[in-house]
């Protein structure tokens, strides 16, 4: 399995200090939707769901993401996953003037990149929040990770993830940081009391999904789940959030799972990989939100 992805960082620098009570990601994704319809959108009296350019507006491709709904993969399903995901870095407790962000596009969203990053800086130069706090947009070279004002975000390279299919084992203890809410269901149900093999599961889900849409169009072997593996330490809590739908003019709870654990277990590579892509890619409900950003780490 291989899936092509491009990863441009940003920053951006507000003209007065903020403080953020919501993910960021929920309110800088609709300023930026907003933008984005702006700019693409021609036909201006049509919905989204029935405009002859759905299939290549940049706007219908990063956030509605249409499929022919007699697909194989999510039969009667009209939208696929969004072919981008947005994380954000700042710290959450203070006054802040400045958030980090990570986008990454997946497939053919690498093609939209130019039309994101002019929504990005028309979206600071209206400003953010009630306020119209208004932002500078600064670029992070992947070589030395100096900032920059201008940039050809074409001279980033597009990486390829590819699954490692080995199954030989090695022994390891990992702490799984789950940084913004994972929303899994078990059995039709919202879980708050997860474990690693729930996880690696949701990573191989998601990565069908995106090698289907996005990628070779190959899936991953069937799991092998890990025996045996010992919980050393858990500190997970399910944290509710609310965002605003402007589609259906109401505030909508987006909640699921956060904190760490630490898991001492016998790994292989196939375990190992769907670690890595869950990194990159985010797991479960609503990664288009920011939902579902994790990390790892051997200690």
């Amino acid at each position: 399995m291989q899936i092509n992805y491009r990863k441009i960082k940003l920053t951006l620098f507000f003209e007065k200090k903020i403080k953020i009570n919501i993910p960021f990601v929920y309110v800088f994704r609709s300023v930026l939707g907003n933008e984005l319809h702006y700019l693409s959108c021609v036909l201006k009296q049509q919905t989204c769901n029935i405009c002859p350019l759905r299939f290549k507006c940049a706007y219908s491709v990063l956030f509605e993401n249409p499929v022919d709904k007699n697909n194989t993969v999510i039969t009667g399903r009209d939208k696929a996953p969004s072919p981008y995901i947005i994380k954000a870095e700042y710290s959450k407790n203070d006054e802040i003037d400045k958030v980090d962000i990570t986008a990454i596009f997946i497939g053919y969203g690498i093609d939209y990149i130019s039309y994101f990053l002019l929504a990005v800086k028309r979206a600071g130069e209206k400003g953010m929040f009630k306020e119209r706090i208004k932002y500078n947009m600064g670029y992070i070279s992947h070589i030395n990770n100096e900032y920059s004002l201008e940039f050809d975000f074409t001279s980033l390279p597009v990486e390829t993830y590819i699954f490692d299919e080995g199954c030989g084992l090695s022994h390891k203890k990992l702490n799984i940081q789950l940084i913004t809410p994972f929303r899994y269901k078990k059995s039709g149900k919202y879980e708050s009391n997860i474990n690693i093999n729930d996880i690696l599961l949701a990573s191989k889900r998601r990565l069908d999904m995106l090698s289907n849409f996005y990628g070779d169009k190959s899936i991953t072997p069937k799991l092998t789940f890990i025996e045996n593996s010992k919980i050393i330490e858990s500190n997970l809590s399910w944290q509710d959030s609310s965002r605003y739908s402007r589609r259906q003019d109401t505030s909508m709870k987006i909640g699921g799972i956060i904190g760490y654990i630490i898991v001492e277990a016998d790994f292989s590579q196939q375990h190992l990989s769907l670690l890595e892509a869950a990194k990159l890619f985010n797991i479960g409900k609503n990664v288009s939100f920011g939902l579902g950003h994790i990390d790892y780490e051997e200690i």
